[in-house]
């Protein structure tokens, strides 16, 4: 069937077949000045199931574009006051109706006209007088196009977003690896620095070697094989099994590496006395905690025995002390079936003498008198970890030697151990504090400097528990700049290793504009000298990262229920 311009075209009706893909309605924008023409094509199209609208002059045409973003678009080249032509190069012009498909509907026939048409962005030439089918043919085809084409692009959209998770995810795995490789690194200098201060005891060194190297080695290997593992397999659980692995050994690996450089900073004078208050029963409930997990896992019962009064305190080097009682407790689990280990502290004479008592194997009498020396540990462990330098004692020895203490054990083979550690008490006062877990710090701002997502929900969730308002900042120039922005921050707690400029130089410049300001670092594993060095930097105290929930409550209860 042909259509002439001059025609009277039949007038259009409503259809309720609508044409749909995906259960989405499919809209066609026919634009003709002629009236017959524009009526004729719309109920032909309607007739087969399409939704239209219709425009009479390229002004029009263009503000109906952009208010329905339709499907597809028939334009008529000859306009009243906009040519198709351009009408058609402003639609490709604008991002938002770029892609829909134009087609030209014209009298006019030359080769010159098709070309233009083409270069100026349509997708098709349909000539008049109109031809129904191949009209409707043409409509279908592109229609059909352009949903696959849009259906190519959310999947490419989908894909993107896929692949930028996953190569997010290896980047904070190659950030995580590139700290533990940053830690290897230091630890190899100080212990070639330390190395060098002690060329004449070349047993040290010949043990250190070889203890370090086995034990690098060992857990090296573990990661690399789970690695290849991993990229082997498709299965969940094994993944995660994998993973866990993985953890374990690299958690292994950075403790035997904190410990190389903790012996190491003892043995040639870095490690200097801080001596301060410390609260006796907050000091006992927080090293039993750090180790209540583990002890569960293997049904070995942790119990406290404080024999002095509440609020008491002993003045020592609060770091030191915490170290010895956890590296004690640390041996008493290893080296235990059952239990229970008690920790417990008595005030003898004016010296507090602190005891950690096991129902462990006991110490063999061939190794009673070397116990306390370096690289000594036994052959066997009940927790079939294998694993240690037996440097944890001689770091223990140490410690208690530079606190002016004194240090021996008692064991028995098969009955248990109980070392005991007297050091003067020199107190000065009792503190009495509140009862902080029933406290709430509603209305109390905290800005939190954490660049990795899982260790700021861990401690915001922690927080907000308490009532307390949190602010995140990401990188060391935004926390200085969040603080200078909000004025009721009341605590800053902050990782040390922050991007673009670190925690403890943001930290710095923050004490510098407000020396009142509670700032508070949060660092990982257990290295006392990692402690201290961001202590020193200008931090009122420290958490452990992540930080557990009585520490967090404590902290509040400590720094913000005075003010």
């Amino acid at each position: 069937m042909y259509l002439k311009e001059n025609e009277v075209s039949r007038k259009p009706k409503t259809c309720t077949n609508i044409m749909s893909v995906n259960n989405i309605m499919q809209t066609i924008l026919i634009v003709d000045d002629t009236q017959s023409i524009s009526d004729f094509v719309q109920v032909m199209l309607e007739e087969r199931g399409y939704k239209t609208i219709t425009a009479n002059n390229g002004t029009q045409a263009l503000v109906m574009a952009m208010e329905y973003r339709p499907d597809l678009i028939l334009l008529d080249i000859m306009m009243p006051d906009i040519d198709g032509y351009t009408i058609c190069g402003q639609l490709k012009a604008d991002r938002k109706t770029r892609d829909i498909p134009v087609i030209f509907l014209s009298a006019l026939n030359s080769q010159f006209d098709k070309i233009k048409a083409f270069k100026c962005g349509a997708v098709d030439f349909v000539t008049k007088p109109i031809q129904e089918e191949e009209l409707t043919a043409r409509v279908k085809s592109h229609l059909t196009i352009s949903t696959l084409n849009r259906a190519l692009q959310s999947s490419n959209r989908d894909l993107e977003t896929i692949v930028s998770e996953r190569t997010k995810e290896l980047e904070e795995s190659n950030k995580k690896l590139a700290e533990i490789n940053a830690r290897l690194e230091k630890s190899i200098g100080d212990y070639r620095k330390a190395q060098e201060r002690a060329t004449e005891d070349d047993d040290y060194k010949a043990k250190m070697l070889s203890k370090l190297s086995h034990e690098i080695l060992n857990d090296t290997n573990i990661i690399v094989g789970f690695s290849e593992l991993i990229k082997a397999t498709e299965d969940h659980n094994r993944l995660c099994e994998y993973a866990d692995c993985i953890r374990d050994s690299a958690g292994c690996l950075v403790t035997a590496i904190n410990t190389v450089q903790e012996y190491n900073n003892v043995i040639i004078g870095r490690t200097t006395v801080n001596m301060q208050r410390v609260n006796i029963g907050n000091l006992l409930q927080n090293v039993c905690q750090k180790h209540i997990e583990k002890a569960q896992k293997r049904n070995i019962e942790i119990a406290i025995n404080n024999e002095f009064s509440d609020g008491a305190e002993i003045f020592t080097d609060e770091m030191m002390l915490t170290s010895i009682l956890n590296r004690i407790i640390g041996n008493s689990l290893k080296y235990s079936e059952k239990g229970p280990i008690e920790i417990g502290a008595s005030n003898n004479g004016g010296m507090a003498v602190f005891y950690v008592r096991d129902c462990g194997i006991g110490i063999s009498s061939d190794l009673m008198d070397t116990v306390l020396d370096p690289f000594v540990r036994g052959i066997k462990t009940c927790d079939n970890s294998n694993k240690g330098l037996g440097l944890g004692l001689s770091i223990v020895k140490e410690y208690v030697q530079r606190l002016n203490g004194e240090l021996w054990f008692d064991s028995s083979p098969g009955v248990g151990t109980i070392f005991y550690i007297s050091l003067p008490i020199n107190n000065s006062g009792k503190i009495t504090p509140g009862d902080s877990a029933t406290i709430s710090f509603d209305g109390t701002s905290v800005l939190v400097g954490e660049d990795d997502d899982v260790t700021f929900a861990l401690l915001n969730e922690t927080l907000q528990k308490y009532g307390v308002n949190v602010l995140r900042a990401k990188t060391g120039k935004e926390l200085f700049e969040l603080y200078r922005q909000n004025s009721d921050v009341q605590m800053v707690i902050s990782n040390l290793k922050l991007p673009m400029m670190s925690g403890t130089e943001a930290m710095k410049l923050i004490r510098k504009t407000s020396p009142s300001i509670i700032t508070v670092a949060q660092i990982p594993y257990f290295s006392a000298e990692d402690k201290r060095a961001f202590t020193e930097s200008g931090c009122d105290c420290y958490i452990d990262r992540p930080a557990n929930d009585q520490q967090v409550r404590e902290l509040l209860a400590k720094y913000l229920l005075r003010k």
